[in-house]
């Protein structure tokens, strides 16, 4: 079944009661950059739940296509669908989890998805696999893209205890480094290149 099938019934519904008052807000709380429906959290979960419930999980395999589609409409409550299908699957997850998460980072990135992705999936497989970090996390800090700079920083955030400062470490200095060279007076400037 195509996501767009799949995902009929929930169109239907989101758009059926689109809540302008809140869409409004929430468009400019986000800076203008998304569109929304008006959904707040608790009731889009409940019907998110409930659209699960009723037309059950679309195939693990074809996971990434479902999530792609989410990402591409419009209305940032899809966004959201996209992370919370990618934690329904939470017992199913392998290794290609990452490359699910890393488009869930670096597309429609802003701080609400790329905080969830990074320590509630990105974290959350990485604590139950440690060694898979030092082959993610260097390139994830090397990065140009500030969001994977970010999720290398925080991805540790629940870990409480178990958090590696070693890696805190590692994945915060180079972003202190390229900060220090961007504010010197030494000629740099804001758009010089990072330093990795």
């Amino acid at each position: 079944m195509t996501p767009e099938v799949y995902f009929a019934p929930l169109k239907d519904v989101l758009e059926g009661n689109i809540h302008v008052e809140n869409a409004a807000y929430m468009k400019s709380y986000m800076k203008g950059q998304f569109d929304f429906y008006g959904w707040k959290q608790q009731p889009r979960r409940i019907i998110f739940n409930e659209f699960v419930k009723l037309h059950g999980l679309c195939d693990y395999e074809n996971l990434n296509e479902h999530i792609k589609w989410l990402y591409n409409q419009p209305q940032r409550e899809y966004d959201y669908c996209a992370m919370e299908l990618l934690l329904k699957f939470k017992k199913k997850w392998d290794d290609s989890l990452i490359d699910h998460s890393k488009y869930l980072i670096v597309n429609n990135s802003w701080w609400d998805t790329v905080d969830l992705t990074s320590t509630n999936i990105v974290g959350a497989y990485l604590k139950k696999n440690l060694h898979l970090i030092e082959g993610i996390m260097p390139d994830w800090t090397a990065s140009n893209g500030m969001w994977l700079n970010r999720t290398a920083m925080i991805f540790q955030l629940k870990y409480k205890m178990d958090t590696s400062t070693n890696w805190l470490e590692e994945s915060i200095l180079p972003q202190t480094l390229c900060l220090i060279r961007i504010l010197s007076p030494k000629g740099y400037w804001l758009g010089v290149k990072a330093i990795h």
